[in-house]
C-alpha cells in the first residue's frame, strides 16, 4: 500500500480511483529496471500525464556510471528532435498572432536563402520546411554539419548544394536543416532569438524551469546525465557534441518534471494549471497532417495504418485514437515525447545510452495498457529484432 501511495503521489483522489492500468499500479518499477538491465541503460526517467495530472514523474538508475548518482525527475537530458515540437508550436503561435503564416516564401524573410533548384527556391514555403517535403531524403547533407562550429546562417547557406532526390513536394526525407531556417524566421518576426522567444514563450509559462536550449547549459549542470554508447557490448561514454547551431532542430535540453507541463499543455488543446495557456487553435494547427510518411506498417504494429507529420509532430491512428508524438537521437541519448488527445493523456521516456530502443517500447507498453490491449512485452519483442538486426550488420561487415 505504501508503494501505491508512493507511486501516485501527484495524484488528485479522483484519479487514484480511476481506472489506472494495473502495469502502472502494480509493476511498473520492476519493468523498468529489468528492462533497463537488458538493454544496459545506465539511467532513464519516465512521465505519465492523464486528465491534466502527473500520474508518475520519476527517475531510474544512475545518471553517471562513475559518481553513482541516482536519477530524478529533474535531471536533464537533451531531448535532441523533441525539439522539433517547440519550434513547431512557435511558428503555430505567431501565426495565430498574425505575423506570419504558413504559407508564407521562406524568402519573404531570408531573402539570402537557395536551394539547389531555383524553382524550388521561389516556391518554398514555411510549411515546406517544416514538414519534410523539400525533395531531399532523410538526413541528406544534415550531418556534415553535425557538431561543427558553424553558425545557423553559415548551415543554411550551403543549402544549395544538396541536390533533391525527389520532386518538391512529392514525398517526405526527414530535414534537419528546414527547422533552422524557422527558427531563424522565427527570429526576424519576433525580434528575438529561437532560443530566447522558446524560453520566454513556452518554458517560462509552463514552469520548465529546469529546460535550456544550449550545449553550455547542459555540461554545466550538475544534475545531468552522461551519454552513453555500446561498443561490441560494452557501455562507454559517448561526449556530448556543441549542436547549438541545430538548435531549432535539436538542441533542447529539458527532464521529465517539465516535458510532463509541456504534454498536459498539449492534450489539454492549449490549457495548463486552468488556464487557456495557448489558443486551441495553436495546437490544432501543429498537430495537423501536412505530409504522408508513411502507410501500412503493420507487424508490431498492427493497430495503426499510417503515419503522418505535422510541425515538428508525427501522428498516427493507433488503436483508433490519434497518437501524436516526436523522437529524440543524439550521441548517447534516445528520448520520446508522446500525447494521446483523445485519452488526455501524455508519456515521456528518455534514456542515455543510443544503443536502445526501449524508449519507444516503454511508450508503446504504456499507451497499450490505457487503451485496454492484451498485455504483451514490448520490449522483449523489440530486444529480439534489435539483437537480429545487429548480429545481421556485423556479418555484413565481416563478409
Amino acid at each position: 500500500m505504501k508503494k501505491l501511495a508512493s507511486l501516485f503521489l501527484f495524484c488528485t483522489p479522483w484519479l487514484v480511483q480511476a481506472q489506472i492500468p494495473a502495469f502502472l499500479t502494480d509493476s511498473i518499477d520492476q519493468f523498468m529496471n529489468r528492462e533497463m538491465a537488458r538493454w544496459q541503460i545506465p539511467g532513464a526517467a519516465i512521465a505519465i500525464v492523464k486528465d491534466g495530472q502527473i500520474l508518475i514523474s520519476k527517475g531510474y538508475g544512475m545518471t553517471d556510471l562513475e559518481n553513482g548518482h541516482p536519477v530524478n525527475d529533474e535531471t536533464l537530458f537533451m531531448i535532441a528532435s523533441n525539439s522539433k515540437a517547440f519550434t513547431g508550436t512557435s511558428l503555430a503561435l505567431l501565426q495565430d498572432e498574425g505575423k506570419l503564416h504558413l504559407d508564407d516564401h521562406v524568402t519573404d524573410y531570408l531573402p539570402w536563402l537557395d536551394l539547389y533548384d531555383d524553382c524550388a527556391t521561389d516556391m518554398v514555403t514555411i510549411k515546406d520546411m517544416v514538414t519534410h517535403r523539400i525533395g531531399l531524403q532523410t538526413f541528406q547533407g544534415d550531418f556534415l554539419h553535425w557538431g561543427s562550429n558553424l553558425s545557423r546562417r553559415e548551415l543554411l547557406e550551403k543549402m544549395d548544394v544538396h541536390q533533391p532526390q525527389y520532386d518538391f513536394r512529392s514525398g517526405y526525407g526527414y530535414c534537419n536543416m528546414g527547422f533552422v531556417a524557422a527558427g531563424e524566421i522565427i527570429g526576424e518576426v519576433s525580434g528575438m532569438s529561437w532560443d530566447d522567444f522558446v524560453s520566454t514563450r513556452i518554458f517560462s509559462p509552463l514552469h520548465m524551469m529546469r529546460s535550456s536550449t544550449t550545449y553550455e547549459a547542459i555540461i554545466a549542470d550538475k544534475n545531468a546525465c552522461s551519454a552513453y554508447t555500446l561498443n561490441q557490448g560494452n557501455l562507454e561514454k559517448s561526449p556530448y557534441e556543441n549542436i547549438n547551431n541545430l538548435g531549432p532542430a535539436a538542441s533542447i535540453n529539458s527532464c521529465v518534471k517539465d516535458l510532463s507541463n509541456w504534454l498536459i499543455m498539449n492534450s489539454q488543446e492549449g490549457s495548463f494549471e486552468g488556464k487557456q495557456l495557448f489558443p486551441a487553435s495553436v495546437i490544432e494547427a501543429a498537430t495537423t497532417p501536412y505530409n504522408i510518411v508513411s502507410e501500412n506498417r503493420g507487424g508490431l504494429y498492427a493497430a495503426q495504418h499510417f503515419e503522418l507529420y505535422g510541425l515538428g509532430w508525427f501522428m498516427a491512428d493507433y488503436n483508433g485514437k490519434k497518437m501524436v508524438w516526436h523522437d529524440g537521437g543524439a550521441n548517447g541519448l534516445v528520448t520520446t515525447t508522446c500525447f494521446l488527445p483523445e485519452l488526455d493523456l501524455g508519456i515521456v521516456v528518455l534514456t542515455n545510452t543510443d544503443e536502445n530502443w526501449f524508449y519507444e517500447a516503454m511508450k508503446m507498453q504504456v499507451i497499450e495498457a490505457f487503451l485496454d490491449m492484451p498485455y504483451r512485452n514490448i520490449s522483449e519483442m523489440y530486444n529480439t529484432f534489435y539483437v537480429r538486426s545487429r548480429k545481421r550488420q556485423a556479418e555484413e561487415t565481416q563478409a
